[in-house]
């Protein structure tokens, strides 16, 4: 359906939805939101949500916790956010992912993508507790503004880029302000250029 914006299809015993992961990569909806909590969805059904998440840059919301989920499809659909802007939200709490799809979000997570905001993961025993919360720290560094790192350095010869770097100071101390300690402590790291180059000294 053409204005359909929220599906929910959650609690319905479902084992496949390829048919409708297809049409999504295709981008034939309008479709933000697609919820699909606590089904038997299989990792055949995970492949082809993962080329949803490469090809569409529509849907904002995809909620995929308590199924069935492997590790080969977990993995591929961490893989699938190199390539996604869009999504905002991912659910993938109590299934049964393990180190692969650990190593491909941490991989997507810090290489490239920086506009997933919200991730569930927790209750999927086979993952390591570290690499969990490196990635949920991540996640929280994009909901803190990360991208703004990356438009900054990728494209400060603009002209239509806001400047976050004038000589007055640039927008950054706005940015920083309301973060909690460890999101500027990941901000400083990410771009020490933003502590003052006579901040250590003495007067």
């Amino acid at each position: 359906h053409t204005s359909l914006t929220t599906l929910h299809l959650s609690y319905n015993r479902l084992t496949n939805v390829q048919v409708l992961a297809v049409s999504l990569a295709r981008n034939q909806s309008s479709l933000l939101e697609l919820h699909l909590d606590h089904n038997h969805l299989n990792t055949d059904t995970a492949l082809a949500l993962a080329e949803t998440i490469r090809c569409n840059q529509r849907l904002q919301v995809l909620q995929l916790n308590s199924n069935q989920i492997h590790d080969k499809g977990g993995a591929a659909i961490a893989v699938a956010l190199k390539e996604n802007t869009s999504l905002r939200t991912l659910g993938m709490a109590r299934n049964r992912l393990g180190m692969n799809t650990a190593v491909a979000l941490l991989s997507a997570l810090r290489e490239k993508n920086v506009t997933l905001t919200r991730l569930m993961l927790c209750e999927n025993p086979d993952m390591p507790d570290t690499m969990v919360r490196t990635c949920l720290y991540l996640v929280q560094a994009n909901a803190s503004g990360r991208y703004l790192l990356r438009n900054n350095d990728e494209n400060n010869t603009d002209s239509g880029t806001v400047n976050m770097n004038n000589d007055k100071g640039g927008l950054w101390p706005l940015v920083l302000e309301g973060l909690e300690p460890s999101m500027i402590f990941f901000f400083l790291v990410e771009k020490p250029s933003l502590v003052p180059s006579n901040a250590g000294d003495i007067r």
